[in-house]
């Protein structure tokens, strides 16, 4: 499973996976785990390792912000053989701070898209401006 997330996050960089497809949030989650649990506890602990080991991957890789953001300072400082400087590292950190907030966003309203919802919200969006 591991081989395969890596495999899935290089096809996402190389554009050869859409991103839109291939995410999901709290929204898709909880709609795939519904699923699961329709299937028996066997489902669920399965989908639930997969979702542990996807979130494990993502929080290494090397944005700021995550784990592997850190381990990227540090393999840097390693290099560089002296730290770098805290106002830099804060500027880089806000960055992927951001980075991790627009991905977020995104995928909330993929999700939403993806589900239905965001149809049931402008439905009743109507109904309640034409009160």
């Amino acid at each position: 499973m591991t081989y395969f997330t890596l495999k899935a996050i290089v096809s996402l960089i190389f554009g050869h996976l859409s991103l839109r497809e291939a995410v999901t949030g709290p929204i898709g989650i909880f709609n795939i785990t519904s699923e699961a649990v329709k299937y028996g506890i066997i489902a669920l602990v399965h989908l639930t390792s997969m979702l542990s080991l996807a979130l494990a991957i993502f929080n290494v890789l090397p944005i700021p912000v995550l784990d592997g953001g850190h381990l990227l300072f540090l393999w840097i400082e390693k290099l560089r053989k002296k730290p770098i400087s805290e106002k830099v590292e804060t500027r880089i950190t806000d960055v992927g701070f951001g980075f991790i907030l627009i991905l977020a966003v995104f995928i909330l309203f993929n999700d939403l898209i993806r589900y239905g919802y965001w149809d049931r919200i402008n439905d009743w969006l109507i109904k309640w401006h034409s009160r």
